[in-house]
């Protein structure tokens, strides 16, 4: 029986926020399923980065923001950062190969997967006290700019 079925996605986000796209499918999976869903993982995380740069940040710091994700095969997996190059341009980096133990042989060298998982959750947490500033200060905007509308509509609306 096939306890992970054949796909799952997981964004890591926070108050509604993503800041990251991770892929896990099943070691069943044929391949190519799993060159198209690489694919559509790359697409995914540049579609998050974009609309993390959309946010009112100076346009400096909006150039180096990047996400780390990962995309797992069964056991196995790797994590790539994603960052910025020019205008609509993308580039990733390998981060770390990755992999679950199977055998208690494999724990001596899970050390280094449980590394780069750290290295995930850290960039995760830095990520969103980055980004989550930037959400809320979006979001008081949009409903001042909203009660301004309204303001000046119930003053039009009265002939004044």
């Amino acid at each position: 029986m096939d306890f992970l079925g054949r796909q799952m996605d997981v964004n890591a986000a926070s108050s509604g926020v993503a800041i990251s796209t991770n892929v896990w499918t099943s070691d069943d999976t044929p391949e190519a399923f799993l060159a198209e869903q690489h694919c559509r993982s790359y697409h995914a995380s540049k579609s998050l980065l974009k609309s993390i740069q959309r946010l009112p940040f100076d346009r400096d710091v909006a150039k180096t923001l990047g996400c780390i994700a990962m995309d797992w095969t069964g056991s196995v997996g790797y994590s790539y950062a994603m960052f910025l190059l020019e205008d609509d341009v993308y580039f990733t980096l390998p981060c770390a190969d990755l992999f679950i133990p199977t055998y208690v042989s494999d724990l001596p060298e899970f050390f280094t997967t449980l590394d780069a998982l750290f290295v995930w959750k850290n960039d995760q947490i830095d990520m969103m006290n980055i980004v989550m500033p930037m959400v809320l200060k979006q979001k008081r905007q949009s409903k001042l700019d909203l009660l301004r509308r309204r303001t000046c509509s119930v003053l039009d609306d009265d002939g004044a």
